[in-house]
């Protein structure tokens, strides 16, 4: 579903990580804006907001139950975006030239 951005996004990190299903995870209950997000490193030392519903958390560790991309796409005011799903106040959205990553979700119309 294509849908109008009303407010930019600036990415809060200058890296993304690809987690792939099945993958060990720590965890930490960090505050956060957007609650359902919790902050995840991964087994290489690399950090992350990961969404809670896609983990299953056991002890300081968590599997993730599916693929996951933390990448966030940078986006003005005035575009057009294409919209694939919504978790925990972000949307997952690809923009004109088939980029792809996580903009909050009061970002568009």
């Amino acid at each position: 579903m294509k849908h109008l951005v009303i407010k930019s996004h600036k990415p809060s990190f200058e890296y993304h990580l690809e987690i792939e299903k099945g993958d060990i995870l720590r965890f930490e209950r960090k505050p956060t804006a957007t609650p359902g997000w919790i902050w995840c490193t991964t087994t290489e030392g690399k950090s992350c907001w990961v969404p809670q519903a896609w983990v299953k958390m056991k002890d300081k560790q968590c599997e993730i139950m599916q693929n996951y991309n933390s990448k966030e796409l940078a986006i003005e005011i005035g575009e057009i975006i294409e919209l694939a799903f919504i978790e925990s106040g972000w949307a997952w959205v690809s923009n004109s030239i088939n980029e792809s990553g996580w903009i909050p979700i009061d970002c568009i119309e």
